[in-house]
């Protein structure tokens, strides 16, 4: 069974058909195409218009961008998702971060994006690709008020009893290069059950000197596949189907 990349900012990179090339050549076969603003939300559709059966677009809007948000742009980030249902495999990168962007204001910017993506994805029964940086708690309490079903917490490093919480709910984290230096990283991914973990390369990327494209993925399986001390024929397998249960794919 192939990989999936579960987050990637494809439309950043500049040489998106090689990248795609080189994913496919070490066995990639999809990338879920996060995006960030309504901006970079057209740009993922057209790449996905592009390489329709490789590329899926979710579409985003990430927390330092919804603290510049406009009502005008609210409304053209609703309207992109709910013409483009046929197409978008889930919400994201969405959420909330207190630690890169301070400010009251700026974060009751966050929240109302935030809320309008849970809305959405309980109306429309997607997934929601979730950004959380010093706000898990707020996050889940949100997620659990909604009564939401699927979300995947993207490159997860809150406390370890909110894990505990998350685990217990049913939802995913997503894994990086970063288990190849982090002993938070390998921690969460050890306490985390193999089948709540998805796979991701959060590209474009440097994880502390080593550049991240999707082909990555393949070794973010290795360094999971070390951490729980099993074969990597099981991650790949397990994290696969993981993803397309998520993803409807």
């Amino acid at each position: 069974m192939p990989f999936i990349d579960t987050h990637c900012h494809i439309y950043e990179f500049k040489n998106i058909g090689a990248v795609i090339r080189r994913a496919l050549e070490k066995g990639v076969y999809k990338i879920i195409a996060v995006g960030d603003d309504p901006e970079s939300n057209k740009q993922v559709l057209l790449i996905y218009e592009k390489y329709p059966n490789i590329v899926l677009p979710s579409i985003g809007y990430h927390p330092w961008e919804a603290a510049k948000a406009t009502k005008e742009d609210i409304e053209e980030f609703k309207r992109q998702v709910e013409e483009n249902l046929e197409v978008i495999v889930g919400l994201g990168e969405i959420g909330l971060d207190k630690r890169f962007v301070r400010g009251e204001e700026k974060l009751e910017r966050q929240r109302i994006v935030f809320n309008v993506a849970v809305e959405l994805a309980k109306e429309y029964d997607l997934p929601l690709n979730i950004h959380s940086m010093k706000t898990e708690k707020e996050i889940l309490n949100v997620l659990l008020k909604k009564d939401i079903t699927k979300a995947v917490f993207h490159w997860y490093t809150g406390s370890y009893e909110i894990l505990r919480k998350i685990i217990e709910v049913g939802y995913y984290i997503s894994v990086n290069l970063s288990l190849r230096y982090s002993l938070r990283a390998k921690e969460v991914a050890n306490r985390t059950p193999l089948g709540l973990i998805l796979l991701e390369s959060d590209s474009p990327y440097y994880f502390k000197g080593e550049y991240s494209t999707p082909v990555k993925v393949v070794k973010v399986a290795e360094l999971l596949a070390d951490v729980k001390e099993i074969d990597i024929k099981t991650v790949e397998y397990v994290t696969t189907r993981s993803a397309q249960l998520l993803y409807s794919i």
